[in-house]
């Protein structure tokens, strides 16, 4: 994902998905709240940020619903 894209999904709160390495943090949605140098800060929920639940995340390992959609369709079959 381009720090853009990033951008325009902060504006309509519309959820990514994270396809790292980190197994525990993959298929859940997850909303980007800023964009810093080192990535994307992150929360489960929509609205407001809480620092009690946010991850910083490689904007290189965020994909959007519907590039996941897809991605979940190939693995399937």
């Amino acid at each position: 994902m381009t720090r853009d894209e990033a951008l325009e999904l902060i504006s309509v709160e519309k959820p990514c998905f994270y396809t790292g390495r980190f197994k525990y943090l993959r298929n859940q949605r997850w909303y980007i709240k800023e964009v810093t140098q080192q990535g994307a800060i992150v929360n489960s929920r929509p609205g407001r940020l809480d620092y009690n639940d946010c991850h910083v995340l490689g904007l290189g390992n965020l994909i959007t619903e519907d590039e996941w959609k897809s991605h979940q369709g190939r693995d399937r079959s």
